[in-house]
């Protein structure tokens, strides 16, 4: 038993030896930042779920000023300011703020989150694996987490249960 044990201690230690030669990309070392403060979570999928996600950019404007009264102090300084800055003028510009959030969303963590939608998904997982990665795919957001977990714990519209049926149900991609 004490063998395995040692070598078990003995292979994690490689991997983790082997994983220091990669530097680690700035969007998962900002989503780790974000996600070890206590309201980071919340805070994360309430911004997908209100901002990302919705196509009304009345909808997205109205969240946008609802979260710029949140704590942000969890993000780096120009993320913070952008945060509050962005849900003040939302009201006023909601077009430019939407657009604005969801670029700067996609440039910070867009390596991290992939697109869905039948047409995206497949070109996607091809891509990431065309250098012989393995993939680890998790669907997150309130199909998985809950309705809780969404905005202000209303039921999710039965689109994006039938949507996430469509995805997790769909025929893998080829390897």
């Amino acid at each position: 038993m004490m063998d395995l044990v040692t070598r078990s201690i003995a292979k994690a230690q490689e991997w983790s030896d082997n994983a220091r030669q990669y530097s680690t990309p700035y969007a998962s070392k900002l989503l780790s930042q974000v996600l070890d403060h206590p309201g980071g979570l919340d805070y994360t999928v309430s911004f997908v779920d209100g901002v990302i996600r919705p196509e009304d950019e009345h909808v997205v404007a109205e969240k946008l000023d609802e979260m710029s009264r949140k704590d942000a102090s969890f993000l780096p300084g120009y993320l913070s300011v952008l945060a509050k800055g962005g849900g003040r003028i939302a009201p006023v510009a909601p077009g430019l703020a939407r657009t604005v959030a969801t670029q700067l969303f996609a440039a910070l963590v867009g390596d991290l989150v992939a697109d869905v939608t039948p047409s995206k998904l497949g070109p996607t997982i091809a891509k990431l694996r065309a250098d012989g990665s393995r993939l680890n795919l998790n669907l997150l957001g309130e199909a998985v987490l809950g309705t809780k977990k969404r905005a202000g714990g209303s039921p999710p519209p039965p689109s994006l249960f039938a949507g996430t049926m469509s995805t997790t149900c769909r025929s893998r991609s080829p390897r």
